[in-house]
């Protein structure tokens, strides 16, 4: 029985008395007439709509006592809170992948009820391939809510797919005639359910429209102060914010129209306010991260910082929106590295730009600004350009006696010297670097920009070439390799790894698989699909190089992460690690030599397997599951940072050899 017209909780037992047949009786003695009427029945008895008569909820509980065989079904937003409720949450429907097909796409029950409510006004609308991707972001962008859903397909009578995708507020605000005036559009949906708030919810409910991506939390309590657990979960019993439990702890979100709708109810006064509150402790968690990224709990905070981008990056625009350049430039600061290991080049190049035309940014801000954006466009292939932010960031660091930016420019412009060929400038920069570093504070980047700077010098030597080029290389990195494992440092274990197995192939094939083998499994723990590709390239050239033959398994294997290789390097977009001594003409041999191997439909069947294997997948095939290398010593750790223990360092229980006190010459 619907329940949405009552508005007097003492109104609900009269009601059900009235609809099983036990007579119109009012007051106390409802409860026993109904209860009297239902007990020797066996009755399911549906009350819909009860979310806003919950006062009502004794009753009903003291009627499901007082009758063994009667079951009731409430729905309701919010819980009833009595003994033996049990609670079913009706998520929103299922939504296509962001890959699916277009036989995917309209499979998924979302699009499914989003087409059977279109054919109710244009009998004969069919989805063409075309627009099956747009119908998917019409479902995505409504959150897979039936009753959006439904509202929004309607208006297909008079708007295309690609048309109603960019009009959804007005195809939201109008529905059938016969629906309760609350259900006839979304907005009045939401304010019955924000009606039923008091205003202690009803402020946070506006509020939280400023998280773009959800919130923790701890985030939150730095946002609106530590009172806030009571509020926030009025909003969830409400089901106008949603709650998963991971295993990181309890995450919350709003689904997208909701936050919509709280974003049109926050005023510009208040929505500033917020907006720095929530900028700041944004900030906060940013710069907890950057100092993460180069120790052992790298992998923890880059998966956490995933999950918080969208607010990181709503942070940096609200920031420059505001004219606060010293937030806005410190967080572009603190994001540049997960940046640059996720792959999120084009976007943090965006950022780093915006940042910059902010009136007014302090010289020690915007060093840090051109750092970073030089750093995105190393990483997008644009090595001159790079080189001349750098340049520019470190006539400013010179000019202010920044020690710490002197570091990362002079190691900046050895490796854009590096990537442009010209290896004796990088050799002279990148040992300028070395002692900059290591005079650094250990809480500075020193300690990990020392350790980086020792690999790219190795590579820079090798580069230069000489009799005594191999040595002096290998030194340093080793000695960058064993700061970074001292330190738990993922990144710069690799980088080191790549260099020696490029440096043992000649002559220990074995020695630079096991190097390739590890490097791969740490580049898949910290997510960077870039610098697993390089790995992967590595590993085909010399598991089909011209030393020894290649058939059968074997081929079918390499051809299979050379396909892997290429989806990794598509989906960041860049190479990224243009300090890497690649040889081109080698892999481009090795290609041909499994392609001759395998036959062209065999050969290009197992790349093509390769670009669809998930990065798990990728590891065991690329690193030989079961066989007891390095790599596997190095598992991704099962807590984040916060969750009671570090992230788990590579090499962990293995003897890393002391860095010397000294660099190398």
């Amino acid at each position: 029985m619907p329940l949405a017209t009552l508005d007097d909780a003492g109104a609900v037992l009269p009601a059900v008395a009235r609809a099983v047949g036990a007579g119109a009786v009012d007051g106390p003695a409802a409860r026993d007439a109904v209860a009297a009427h239902l007990r020797p029945l066996r009755l399911l008895l549906v009350l819909d709509n009860l979310e806003h008569l919950l006062d009502a909820a004794a009753d009903v509980a003291e009627l499901v006592r007082a009758c063994p065989d009667l079951s009731v079904l409430v729905t309701s937003r919010a819980p009833l809170r009595v003994g033996g409720e049990v609670e079913h949450r009706v998520e929103p429907l299922a939504l296509p992948g962001a890959t699916a097909s277009p036989g995917e796409v309209l499979a998924s029950p979302a699009v499914t009820l989003f087409c059977e409510r279109a054919r109710d006004v244009v009998p004969g609308f069919t989805v063409e391939r075309d627009d099956a991707r747009t119908v998917a972001d019409v479902c995505a962008a409504l959150a897979g809510i039936p009753l959006a859903l439904e509202l929004a397909a309607a208006r297909v009578r008079v708007l295309s797919p690609r048309d109603l995708l960019t009009r959804l507020d007005e195809a939201l605000s109008g529905g059938r005639r016969d629906l309760p005036e609350r259900q006839r559009t979304m907005q009045a949906t939401l304010d019955w359910s924000i009606g039923l708030l008091d205003d202690p919810a009803r402020r946070l409910f506006r509020r939280l429209a400023v998280f773009a991506g959800g919130w923790t939390l701890p985030v939150l309590e730095a946002v609106e102060g530590p009172a806030v657990l009571p509020v926030l979960e009025a909003l969830v019993e409400q089901s106008l914010v949603r709650v998963e439990h991971t295993g990181d702890g309890a995450r919350f979100s709003m689904l997208e129209p909701t936050r919509q709708h709280a974003r049109r109810l926050l005023g510009e006064d208040e929505r500033a306010r917020v907006a720095a509150a929530h900028a700041a402790a944004h900030l906060a968690l940013a710069e907890e991260a950057y100092v993460g990224y180069q120790r052992d709990a790298q992998v923890g905070w880059l998966r956490r910082v995933e999950r918080e981008h969208a607010d990181l990056l709503a942070a940096v625009d609200s920031s420059c929106a505001a004219g606060d350049g010293e937030t806005a430039g410190r967080l572009v600061w603190a994001m540049w590295l997960f940046w640059w290991m996720h792959g999120h080049l084009a976007v943090g190049r965006r950022a780093c730009e915006a940042v910059l035309d902010v009136p007014g940014l302090t010289d020690r801000v915007r060093v840090r600004v051109d750092l970073a954006l030089g750093a995105m466009l190393f990483a997008q292939g644009e090595h001159e350009h790079a080189e001349e932010v750098w340049q520019r960031a470190h006539r400013l660091a010179e000019a202010g006696g920044d020690d710490e930016a002197l570091a990362h420019t002079t190691a900046g412009t050895g490796i854009t010297a590096l990537a442009r060929g010209d290896a004796a400038t990088a050799v002279a920069r990148l040992r300028t670097a070395l002692p900059l570093a290591a005079a650094l504070p250990a809480a500075s980047d020193g300690p990990w920009l020392q350790a980086l700077g020792h690999v790219w010098t190795g590579t820079a030597l090798t580069a230069l070439g000489g009799p005594d080029a191999p040595r002096r290389a290998r030194e340093h990195f080793e000695a960058g390799l064993a700061l970074a494992r001292a330190r738990g440092d993922r990144l710069t274990t690799f980088v080191a790894l790549y260099n020696l197995a490029q440096a043992e192939a000649p002559r220990d094939p074995l020695a630079a698989r096991r190097h390739l083998r590890e490097g791969t499994a740490l580049s898949a723990q910290v997510g960077d699909l870039a610098n697993l590709s390089h790995f992967l390239d590595a590993l085909v050239v010399l598991g089909a190089g011209a030393h020894e033959p290649v058939a059968g398994e074997d081929a079918q294997r390499l051809a299979t992460a050379l396909g892997a290789a290429r989806a990794a390097r598509e989906t960041v977009g860049a190479d990224v690690y243009g300090f890497y001594l690649r040889d081109d003409a080698q892999l481009a041999a090795a290609r041909e030599r499994l392609r001759e191997a395998l036959g062209e439909d065999r050969f290009a069947a197992a790349v093509t397997a390769g670009r669809a294997l998930p990065v798990a997948d990728v590891v065991r095939l690329a690193t030989g599951e079961g066989e007891p290398d390095r790599a596997t010593d190095a598992g991704e750790p099962d807590r984040a940072p916060g969750a009671g223990e570090p992230d788990r360092a590579p090499g962990a229980g293995l003897t890393a050899r002391a860095a010397p006190a000294t660099a190398p010459s």
